[in-house]
Parts: C-alpha cells; sequence; structure tokens
C-alpha cells in the first residue's frame, strides 16, 4: 500500500497531548486500527519476532528526526509540535533518556519509560485524551480538577498505557484496552487481539478529591513549575539557584528518605488524614518489582507505582525545600534524621551521600545543617555550617595551601579583639583563632595545623579552646565570623605570604646600632638594652605573624615581665618610631628577597559588620579622643574605661595609629606615652649655625624648635658637627660609639682615654657626661686587683657590671646568694644589710639590663636566680678559676 503524501483530514493534537494518545484518537477518528495507520504515518510496523532496539513498541518517548519529518508532512503539523508531544521534551530537566535505545533512564529521577497516570474528568473533558505529563514519576495530582491521579483501571487493577494498544483493535478513547482479568467467567479459549477486553470506561472512575490548599496540590504545583522553568529559584534556592534536575534530585532523594525510614506515627504527625489513608491502601496493594532495586527494600528509590505513594514522598520533601533558607529547611529536615537512627539507620556527614546522587549543594547544605548539633567544634568549621551553603571539606588540599599562606600565626588584632569573649584576647586565643581559620573547610589535622602555624600554640589548648567557645552563647556568631573570614582569604589571597614570612630567619633584625640610629633620628628613648631587645621583638612579631616571645636573640627573660614590657612599647610607639621600625623592617624584608609586600596587613571588618560578636568593634572608638586622652596623661587603661572598650582595643587601635609625639618634661620619663621627636626635620647645615656660629646651647636650640636637648645632642653628633662648650670650641671630637667601646667595653680609663685622645681628664669626662655614658672613678677599673689592667680576662657578660668602686663585691654578693634561703639570712651571713643587697641587686640588674633573682612579692627577692642570673653566676665562677684569684667576702668589704 502506497503512503499518501497528506492524510484526507488534519486533526491536530491537544496542548500537552502525549504522541501515543493522538495516534489513537487519529486512528479513532480514521475508524481504522492502530497498526494500519503507523505505516501511513512512516513509522515501521514493529513485529513481535523481529523488533530491534530503534524500533521502540510506541514512539512517546522519542522521534527520530527522519520520523518526525515523515509525520508532520504527512499530518500537516509543525515539528516542534510533534517533539513536544514526546518525553524528549523533558529530557535532563525531569527525565534522563538514552537516545541510542529510546529507554527512559529508571533510576535517575524517578525515570518511567511506560505507563501513565489518569484524571477520569480530564478523560471526560476530552473525549479520552492523555496528557503528556501524566507519564512523569512527578505527576500524581490534578491541578485542574483538583485530585489525585489514578494510576489504573478501576475494574481489572491493570496499569494503563504500559504496552502499546493492540494494532489490529480498534481504538476506543477512554477505555481500558487491557484484556479481562483471568477469573472472568467469559472463557479463556480465545488467545491474542481476539481475546475479550476489559473495555471499563475510565472517565467514570471514582478519584480522590482534595482542598484547594491541600499540601499535596501545593507540592505538585511546585514540582509542575519546576519541571517548566528548568530552574529552581524557590525557597532554599532562591540565593543558590539550581537547573530543575538537580532540583528533582533532592526532591527525590529526601523523598526516598521519608518513604523508607519513616514510621507512620512520624507521618501522620505532617499529612493530612485524607492523603494518610490513601497512602496506606496503597502501600498496602503495591507491587514489589523483581530485581536487585526491590521497592520493599528501599522504597523511593525508584518512581513509585502508586500516586499516593508519590504525593506523600514529594509532599514530604517540597515542604523542606520550600523553607526560607537552608537553615530554616534544616529544621524542618531534622525529624528525618531522627526518626532514622530510632530505626538504627545509621546518617552521619559521611552517610549522606546514600540519600542520592546528583542532587545539588543546596540539599547537601541542609543535610550538614541538620547534623550540626551533633557535631564537634571542630567539624562545624570543616563543613562551614555556619556559611549561607555549608559543604564538604576540601579534598584537594589547595585550600589548606591557600589559608596557610593568607594566615598569620596569632590573627589580627582587630579580629581577634572583636570575635573574643568578653571583648579581651590574648596570647591563648589570637593563635587559636587562626588555628579556626586554617581548620575551616578543610580536612587538616589539629596537630598539623599547630605546626604549619609556626607552633604558635600547642595542639591540645586548639582544642580545649573550641571546646570552652562552644559552651559560650556567642559561639555560631563566631563561627560565622571564622567561616567568612576563611572563604574570603581563599578566594582573596592578601598580599603577604605569612607562611613564607614565618620560615624566614630572623636572626640579625633590628640590631642595637640600627636601634641607636632610629633613636637618634626620631628621638625616641634609647633605653638600656631591654628597650632595644623590646623593640626587636615586638618588630619581629609585626613582620613574622607570630607571638614575640618566638624572636631569636632576645637577651631578656620571656616571661610575663617580657609580655608587659612589649604592650607598653605598643602603647607608646608615636608615629616617626612606627614608621622608622616598619622601614626596618622592610630593610630586612628586602636583604631576605622580600619585596612588594606591606610591613603589615589585616582583611577588612567589613566581612563581619551584621553579625552580634562579643568583643567590641574597634571601629566605634574615636581614635582623635584617644590619643587626646593619653596625651593629658591618661594611662591606656584609664583611657579604654572613659572610651567604654577594652585595653586589648585601645592597643590594637594604637598599634595602627601611634599617637602624636608629646613633650616630655624633666622628672617625667616614666609617664605613659611617646618620647619627644623632632617638631620637624632640622637640617644639619641650619643646626651647625645655630651652634657653630650662634654659639648656642643644645637646650637653646631645643626650646627653638620645640624638641628635647637628648635629641639636639644625639643629632649633632650624628651630623658629627664640633660641639663647643660655654663658647669654646672643643679641639678633639669624641664620638659615643668609640667612648663607649674603650671605657665601658675594654674598661679603660678616663685619663688613659685622655691621654690617647691628646685632652685633659676633665674634657674626656665632660664628653662623656654629653654622651650620657655612666664613668667610672679615675685610675681604677675595679676593687679586685687581680683584674686592674687586665679586662681583656673579664667575660663579655659581666663587663657592664665592673663600673667602680665595689663592683666586684657586688657580683660576689651575687655569687654568694644561692647558698641562702632568702635576702635577709644572706645578709647576714654577709655581714651586710638587706637594704645593702637589694641596692646591689638593682644595680646589677640596671646595669646588665636582666632580671638576676625572680621576684616574690614588691621589694622582696628570693634568692633563686633566674637563667640569666645563672648565666652571670656561672660568669663569676669562671672568671675567678681564669685569674687563680680567691678574693674572700670579707676582705673585700
Amino acid at each position: 500500500m502506497s503512503i499518501p503524501r497528506t492524510l484526507p483530514l488534519r486533526f491536530l493534537p491537544l496542548p500537552g497531548e502525549a504522541l501515543d494518545s493522538w495516534f489513537e484518537a487519529l486512528a479513532h477518528r480514521l475508524r481504522t486500527p492502530l497498526g494500519e495507520l503507523l505505516p501511513q504515518l512512516g513509522l515501521p510496523r514493529p513485529e513481535h519476532r523481529k523488533r530491534t532496539q530503534d524500533i521502540p513498541t510506541e514512539w512517546t518517548v522519542m522521534l527520530r528526526p527522519h520520523e518526525t519529518e515523515a509525520i508532520a508532512t504527512v499530518c500537516r503539523i509543525a515539528p516542534d509540535t510533534l517533539g513536544a508531544m514526546t518525553l524528549a521534551a523533558y529530557d535532563g530537566r525531569a527525565v534522563f533518556i538514552d537516545s541510542d535505545t529510546r529507554h527512559v533512564e529508571r533510576r535517575l529521577l524517578w525515570g518511567r519509560g511506560r505507563g501513565s497516570r489518569y484524571c477520569p474528568p480530564c478523560l471526560a473533558e476530552t473525549g479520552g485524551r492523555w496528557r503528556l505529563e501524566w507519564r512523569l514519576g512527578w505527576s500524581f495530582a490534578c491541578m485542574r480538577h483538583h485530585c489525585l491521579l489514578l494510576d489504573a483501571c478501576p475494574a481489572c487493577g491493570r496499569s494503563q498505557r504500559d504496552t502499546p494498544h493492540p494494532r489490529l483493535l480498534p481504538v476506543h478513547p477512554g477505555h481500558c484496552p487491557h484484556p479481562r482479568p483471568v477469573d472472568d467467567p467469559e472463557p479463556q479459549r480465545v488467545r491474542g487481539h481476539r481475546r475479550p477486553r476489559c473495555g471499563a470506561d475510565l472517565r467514570d472512575a471514582p478519584v480522590l478529591t482534595l482542598s484547594e490548599e491541600h499540601p499535596a496540590l501545593a507540592a505538585q504545583q511546585h514540582a509542575l513549575d519546576l519541571i517548566a522553568s528548568g530552574t529552581a529559584s524557590f525557597g532554599t534556592y532562591a540565593n543558590h539557584p539550581v537547573p530543575a534536575a538537580q532540583a528533582l534530585a533532592d526532591l527525590r532523594a529526601i523523598a526516598g528518605r521519608a518513604l523508607a525510614d519513616t514510621s507512620a506515627s512520624q507521618l501522620a504527625r505532617r499529612l493530612p488524614d485524607d492523603l494518610l489513608a490513601a497512602y496506606r491502601q496503597a502501600r498496602a496493594h503495591e507491587p514489589v518489582p523483581r530485581g536487585p532495586a526491590r521497592a520493599d527494600a528501599r522504597p523511593g528509590f525508584m518512581a513509585p507505582s502508586q500516586a499516593a505513594v508519590a504525593a506523600v514522598g514529594v509532599t514530604a520533601a517540597v515542604e523542606i525545600l520550600t523553607a526560607p533558607d537552608i537553615r530554616q529547611a534544616a529544621e524542618r529536615m531534622r525529624w528525618l534524621t531522627t526518626e532514622a537512627r530510632e530505626r538504627d539507620v545509621t546518617v552521619t556527614a559521611s552517610t549522606l551521600s546514600k540519600w542520592g546522587s546528583g542532587t545539588s549543594p543546596v540539599l547537601l547544605a541542609t543535610q550538614l545543617v541538620s547534623l550540626e548539633e551533633d557535631f564537634r567544634p571542630s567539624d562545624r568549621l570543616r563543613y562551614r555550617t555556619a556559611s549561607p551553603l555549608p559543604s564538604y571539606p576540601d579534598r584537594s588540599g589547595e585550600r589548606v595551601a591557600m589559608l596557610s599562606r593568607s594566615t598569620p600565626g596569632l590573627l589580627w588584632p582587630a579580629w581577634a579583639a572583636r570575635l573574643s569573649p568578653g571583648g579581651t584576647w590574648d596570647r591563648f586565643l589570637r593563635p587559636a583563632f587562626s588555628a579556626c581559620v586554617l581548620i575551616t573547610g578543610t580536612r587538616i589535622e589539629i596537630d598539623t595545623v599547630a605546626a604549619e602555624l609556626g607552633k604558635a600554640i600547642d595542639p591540645d589548648n586548639i582544642s580545649r579552646i573550641l571546646q570552652v567557645l562552644e559552651d559560650t552563647p556567642s559561639w555560631p556568631q563566631i563561627t560565622a565570623a571564622l567561616t567568612r573570614l576563611a572563604d574570603h582569604l581563599a578566594r582573596n589571597p592578601p598580599p603577604i605570604d605569612y607562611r613564607h614570612r614565618r620560615g624566614l630567619d630572623y636572626t640579625g633584625l633590628l640590631p642595637d646600632e640600627q636601634w641607636e640610629d632610629i633613636c637618634r633620628a626620631t628621638g625616641a628613648f634609647r633605653g638600656h638594652g631591654r628597650k632595644a631587645a623590646l623593640a626587636r621583638a615586638y618588630l619581629f612579631g609585626r613582620l613574622s605573624g607570630l607571638p614575640c616571645e618566638a624572636a631569636p636573640d632576645i637577651p631578656v627573660p620571656k616571661d610575663n615581665v617580657f609580655r608587659n614590657g612589649i604592650a607598653a612599647f605598643v602603647t607608646t610607639r608615636f608615629p616617626q618610631l612606627a614608621d622608622a621600625l616598619d622601614e626596618a623592617g622592610q630593610d630586612f624584608l628586602a636583604r631576605h628577597g622580600v619585596t612588594g609586600e606591606p610591613t603589615v596587613w589585616q582583611p577588612p571588618l567589613d566581612l563581619i559588620t551584621d553579625l552580634d560578636l562579643p568583643g567590641p568593634d574597634p571601629r566605634q572608638v574615636d581614635i582623635s579622643e584617644l590619643h587626646r586622652l593619653l596625651l593629658a596623661g591618661q594611662s591606656p587603661s584609664k583611657a579604654a574605661a572613659e572610651l567604654g572598650t577594652t585595653l586589648a582595643v585601645v592597643r590594637c587601635l594604637l598599634d595602627e595609629a601611634p599617637a602624636p609625639a608629646r613633650q616630655v618634661s624633666k622628672g617625667e620619663g616614666r609617664l605613659a606615652g611617646p618620647r619627644t621627636a623632632m617638631v620637624k626635620k632640622i637640617d644639619k647645615d641650619e643646626l651647625a649655625r645655630l651652634h657653630s656660629e650662634e654659639n648656642l646651647s643644645f637646650a637653646q636650640i631645643a626650646n627653638r624648635f620645640g624638641t628635647s636637648r637628648h635629641v639636639i645632642q644625639q643629632l649633632i653628633h650624628h651630623y658629627e658637627i664640633p660641639v663647643t662648650h660655654h663658647g669654646r670650641r672643643f679641639k678633639v671630637i669624641i664620638s659615643r660609639e668609640w667612648l663607649h667601646e674603650q671605657h665601658i667595653v675594654h674598661g679603660r680609663t678616663l685619663i688613659e682615654l685622655a691621654k690617647i685622645k691628646g685632652i685633659s681628664p676633665a674634657a674626656m669626662n665632660r664628653w662623656a657626661k654629653i654622651h650620657n655614658i655612666q664613668t667610672r672613678r679615675f685610675g681604677a677599673h675595679t676593687h679586685h686587683p687581680d683584674l686592674r689592667g687586665n679586662l681583656d680576662a673579664v667575660p663579655e657578660l659581666l663587663r657592664p657590671a665592673l663600673t667602680g668602686p665595689a663592683s666586684w663585691k657586688r657580683l660576689r654578693v651575687l655569687a654568694e646568694l644561692p647558698g641562702h634561703p632568702d635576702i635577709a639570712s644572706a645578709a647576714e651571713a654577709l655581714s651586710l644589710h638587706p637594704a645593702t643587697v637589694w641596692h646591689y641587686l638593682d644595680r646589677l640588674e640596671k646595669e646588665l639590663s636582666g632580671e638576676l633573682v625572680h621576684r616574690a612579692g614588691k621589694r622582696r627577692r628570693t634568692t633563686t636566680p633566674t637563667a640569666f642570673g645563672g648565666q652571670v653566676i656561672q660568669a663569676v665562677h669562671d672568671l675567678e678559676r681564669a685569674t687563680g684569684a680567691r678574693e674572700a667576702l670579707g676582705d673585700a668589704a
């Protein structure tokens, strides 16, 4: 039979109609069997014994291009219209189709390759025409007639359209085409297409009508809208849109969990009575498919065969995913994890992948937050449960490498002050916060974190501090801030490579000569060695991001006194000194090949402006008012109290913006605040003219420039300007470095030095006073007879203490102290007054720039030497053995 170019009539499909329904309606209109119509449309006639994979039993899944072209030509219909009548229109959104075999992947997205649910009222209105969407596993309710769809014929109980219409039988739209049941009284001798048909009128089948506000209808509408739009942007997806296929995979995963691991009592609390009754009835009569994917073992794993079962699963899933945000969705999901554990089903972060494949990051985030209450503090950071989109920790190691490069050993002061409960932070919290940043979103172990951050904190302390922080009311806000900070650093690397800086060799940072040059140029008080050590440790911490106690070449004990000294140094810097130290730091970095990096940096606090954190915000403090209070003589702690903030915030602000220099008068050297610096840069020529030509004294020049005599004196010697005294020019210029080296280090007397330079001893004494060098008596360096003229034998450690009469006696008294229980006993044994012993210790500690014995209260000292004191005592004993001297204390007295 030849194929006509066109059919004798034009018969258009209904909107949303399935292709097989249109074929049947067309055959019914032409009064011909379906088997005779298909060849006329250009489709091959499927034969039972010669069927190939590319010839499906019916073409509603997909059409080949040549098939589409043939049908469009014969029926005078647009090819796009034909494509919209097959499941290929939903491919990649609601189903996945194997294009080679034209089979629907049943294990993905509740795919249904065959069969169709139906709405009897819709069949009645359209004359038995079937909608394409009824073939989707996601269709379970009719939005037009507010009823559940039916799955089977009410008469024979067979599902509809799971096999093609018999090709030799006439088509009766809206009626069941299946053979009559086996127990039908009609004789069963007749086989094949001659067998009597069920013929039940499906248009009159009873349905479960739902109210307009029924949750099942709302769930159905969400599913249909999702499939139609192709993108999920509702509820939890509002801030994180995903493709429809991923959102449907989420629905399937939650629905499967609700159907498999939920008891009837849990469902009864969440479902309307009518839907619950329909669900129980459907589960009681649900067929169990054979094979590895048994519905009784994993209900919801594949598309439910009953509309009521699908309605329950999708309704439960939509109720969770339509929450306004992920955290509220997690609250709604928690009943699933709780119920599963009651039924001995393990639900942990590592088992969430078993809920289903192809799910979106939004579902994973919701699942992780729902388990948050069971997480350890470190796990909350690893899974980033406080972030907008929690996720599994990074497996590649790239995030760890980036955060290690971007995070200092001690968290930035402003951030630490903001995060610390009570508004305080110390040497334990700052490194612990840095460790938290490195843990966030990574799989790094706690021990490795401590080593990676330069061992700024013990690993056990990290865990303990996290446990303490977890018990504070601010812990959720703290974790949110740390997570934001870690994510920001991972996305936006800072301009400083802290990991590289931690590995630099800081030996030789800020030597004493450089510190003296800085003090000379800025007018800062040089101190007696201890301040130089504090400045060196402070600059080390500023450059490396590590605790100041880790600085090398620090000759003073690194105890609480040292830490208090560092804190005081921060608050007493002034801008000129701060700039000079930063310049010295940049020179040090350049010598080690680090260029293009700022001295210090910190991320903006704007990242956490909206969080209710426990610590005060440094940005809320008026820095100019803080400077005014300090310049008025207020201590940093009193200024903090007056400004309503904490001392930690004040120190943080002064570290970033030091208070301006102020004039320190005589006798006010111990007041808090920066020392006086030059009001302006004084030119060398101008200074030489004022001193040499106008014969102005240091004090007169200082008054003219609004600075101190000490600053002018240092500048004159720095510029090597000849110094005059009472209008007379010195014949010989004596530099401070030479005089200190010869008189203090080598122990030569001023008389000897005066002879070397050809000046009088009185002139040499004036030079010593000009350079603020402590002098010794003429003609005697020490009262130890074996050391006179033999100072080269004295260890370098002891030389600063050999400064005049009774110097050896003071050292011998120190060496005798460890043999006595306390100062009073030692004084009595040495025939000295306790006050004299105290005076000796005070002077030795000042000369040697370090604490010699442990302190036990105000003006009371034990005789237990410090580590530094032990070195001094050992040096005294070594000197005695080296010189053969055994001078008794009584003889010295």
